[in-house]
């Protein structure tokens, strides 16, 4: 048996050694990648319906938030919500609106051109923030990246609401109000994928070795019990032959 010892010896050392390099990942989080992982502050909208000359007004309930841009200046802002005409509602091209409620803010379609250029062009027509709606069905919202373009708040919302803003303010029957405030920032974790296989395989190398170790111990345990038995079968059978003799 003193083979059987040694080999649940060094067995007992492998499993450690690899449960202890996994139990090391995860307490030093390197199953994420850091490099990958984005961090990003939440938006809380209070959007207000109001009749065309701004009075007669009604709060009406969100239950979701927009989120910041990874450049846009966290801070709250306020004012009358606007989009643009049917043919730059990207905000791509130069705005041509007529705002005559002042501060105010741009409603702008995702797509066709990057955020960059869309928050330069508000800023030229003296917004005080920019709402970026997507394009895409989603169920949550984007995070936009727009260096060289951080000194406007841009926030990003779903398409759903941007498209139930954007009805509102068709033919300017309705005024909408809008006011930013800035909510909780969050991390969003990046998998790390070489990580995430060197814990899957370090978990299958531990079940294999397991699996050896419980076959190893049983038939070396099989074959201790067998020899015994023999060896008790041997020494009943001296004793009876020394007995008959005597």
């Amino acid at each position: 048996m003193s083979v059987a010892k040694q080999f649940v010896g060094r067995v007992n050392i492998i499993l450690a050694l690899l449960l202890l390099v996994c139990v090391r990942n995860f307490v030093n989080g390197s199953l994420y990648d850091e490099k990958q992982s984005q961090e990003y502050t939440e938006a809380k909208l209070n959007i207000t319906y109001c009749d065309n000359s701004g009075k007669k007004c009604h709060v009406k309930p969100y239950n979701g938030n927009g989120k910041f841009g990874l450049h846009s200046p966290k801070h709250g802002s306020k004012g009358w919500l606007y989009t643009l005409i049917e043919n730059n509602v990207n905000g791509c091209k130069e705005f041509n609106v007529n705002v005559d409620k002042n501060p105010w803010i741009a409603l702008i379609e995702r797509g066709v051109c990057n955020f960059k250029e869309k928050i330069r062009n508000a800023y030229k027509h003296n917004a005080t923030a920019v709402i970026i709606y997507d394009h895409q069905d989603r169920d949550d919202e984007i995070i936009m990246s727009h260096d060289d373009a951080d000194y406007l708040v841009a926030v990003s919302i779903t398409k759903n609401l941007g498209e139930d803003l954007a009805r509102a303010l068709v033919n300017r029957t309705k005024a909408v109000y809008v006011e930013i405030s800035v909510g909780d920032s969050y991390t969003n974790k990046w998998v790390n994928p070489a990580s995430v296989l060197f814990v899957s395989v370090s978990f299958i190398v531990l079940m294999v070795i397991s699996l050896a170790w419980l076959v190893f111990y049983y038939v070396q345990r099989f074959r201790y019990v067998h020899a015994r038995d023999k060896t008790e079968v041997r020494n009943e059978r001296c004793k009876q032959e020394n007995s008959v003799v005597l």
